[in-house]
């Protein structure tokens, strides 16, 4: 067995952005809308895209706090 052809890490491992200051949200990576932050009744916050022609709909799991959803939204691998 050869071990030259595995790969430990996907390819854009280590390339993402710097963390935000928690203020600033991204655009939706797959439509390019605004998306939404929210705080739910339990308190919790969560980013989602709320475009209807947005094939794909993500949204980020529940945070403690606003900044943790922003974060957590904004973090995705730099385009190359």
């Amino acid at each position: 067995m050869s071990f030259d052809k595995i790969i430990p890490f996907p390819p854009n491992y280590g390339t993402f952005k710097p963390v935000t200051d928690g203020k600033h949200l991204e655009p939706c990576p797959f439509c390019a809308a605004e998306p939404h932050i929210e705080q739910d009744q339990d308190e919790t916050w969560f980013v989602a895209c709320i475009n209807k022609r947005c094939l794909v709909l993500p949204l980020t799991r529940p945070f403690m706090t606003r900044i943790q959803a922003v974060r957590a939204w904004n973090n995705r691998p730099h385009k190359q």
